[in-house]
């Protein structure tokens, strides 16, 4: 097995390290879930239309999710936001 494919493996397990992919706030992922993503094919041996497309709709997914919360937030000259904004 390739160097980098371990070492990848270790970067999504977090396992003696304590964290996975370096971030406090990110769930690592299970075996189970890493031999799933090993065992996908590569992209030179797949139909990338799809994927783009994917991508695509996950692109405009955010971009909306995004303009919700932006919408959500709080006056600075509200209780919440004065809350937030008082240093």
């Amino acid at each position: 097995m390739r160097y980098c494919v371990v070492r990848h493996v270790g970067f999504l397990l977090g396992h003696s390290h304590g964290r996975a992919a370096g971030d406090t706030a990110a769930v690592p992922q299970t075996i189970d879930e890493i031999v799933g993503l090993l065992r996908r094919p590569s992209p030179w041996q797949r139909e990338m239309g799809q994927v783009y497309a994917d991508l695509d709709a996950l692109g405009e997914q955010l971009a909306a999710r995004k303009a919700e919360l932006m919408n959500d937030r709080p006056s600075k000259s509200s209780s919440a936001g004065e809350r937030r904004f008082a240093r």
